[in-house]
């Protein structure tokens, strides 16, 4: 884990994404870190398992974050412990969460960490709504 200097008077914004593979989700989490301003966030990115933007991310002094584990499941309370720490200095937070199984677990710690907003993003692709309308 990587820990970077947190000013007082800045907003957290957390990012959850799994799976953080080049390109996808991925490469748009990244784009959106990069461009947000860095004196007004503090910006974390929580992943599972290896981040392959992490040394483009921390030399734009982005928090990264690797949780060794296979599924989100398992993770659970590592993920709340990380945004717990995070959200430990009394000021804002969001997390921003874009997958349906992550928005769930999502929604968990927004109900039990203090001071947290939460934006969920669902980008499921517009085939597999029409497959299942189908059923």
């Amino acid at each position: 884990m990587e820990v970077g200097f947190i000013n007082k008077l800045m907003k957290n914004i957390i990012f959850l994404l799994p799976n953080f593979y080049y390109g996808g989700a991925g490469k748009s989490t990244t784009t959106l870190c990069l461009n947000l301003n860095k004196r007004l966030y503090n910006i974390s990115v929580i992943s599972l398992g290896k981040n392959f933007y992490k040394k483009e991310l921390l030399k734009n002094k982005i928090n990264v974050y690797e949780v060794n584990s296979s599924k989100l499941i398992f993770a659970v309370f590592k993920i709340k412990n990380i945004i717990t720490k995070i959200c430990e200095n009394k000021k804002k937070s969001i997390l921003v969460s874009s997958i349906h199984y992550t928005n769930i677990i999502s929604l968990i710690f927004y109900r039990y960490i203090n001071n947290l907003k939460l934006i969920i993003i669902e980008r499921t692709d517009l085939r597999e709504l029409k497959i299942y309308q189908n059923l």
